[in-house]
């Protein structure tokens, strides 16, 4: 799933994402479909069809839990395509000394990214109100975009 993108007069090249990239792109999407779901099937249940009921209702955590994760989710797969792409291509190798730990990098964004997901999903889905889940989900989720982020505009500045 790699694109070069070329602009006339320009001599660089970059490609989008790898099989880190698409490989949590399919478990973020697999996600999004439970959550929807979950969604679906509590307004079955409740007979709410629109809105989301009481504020702090089953069906208003759970309509929190799917719009977060479409809220998160697509910026956090963009960015680390962009790096994962960046890192393929060689382009950070000049300013990353050998066996820093680079190649772990992208996955392991990506694996702390998920679980961040699924913490924070799993906590709003439920009416337990866990501060580990929710917090630590949203820690990690948010650690994970910066990381993705300062990542992305090293490789601009830097390369």
């Amino acid at each position: 799933m790699s694109r070069t993108l070329r602009r006339p007069g320009m001599e660089s090249t970059a490609s989008f994402g790898g099989a880190v990239t698409l490989c949590t792109a399919g478990m973020l999407g697999l996600l999004h479909v439970i959550l929807s779901a979950n969604v679906i099937r509590t307004r079955g249940a409740t007979g709410v069809t629109t809105g989301v009921g009481a504020e702090d209702s089953l069906l208003a955590r759970r309509v929190r839990a799917h719009a977060n994760n479409a809220e998160h989710a697509p910026i956090f797969v963009l960015l680390l395509g962009l790096v994962e792409g960046k890192a393929r291509s060689g382009a950070m190798n000049d300013y990353v000394a050998p066996g820093s730990g680079l190649g772990m990098f992208v996955p392991a964004l990506a694996v702390m990214f998920v679980t961040g997901r699924i913490m924070h999903a799993v906590t709003f889905s439920t009416l337990r109100k866990s501060v580990v889940g929710r917090v630590g989900g949203t820690a990690l989720t948010l650690t994970c975009i910066s990381a993705a982020s300062l990542a992305a505009l090293a490789t601009t500045i830097f390369s």
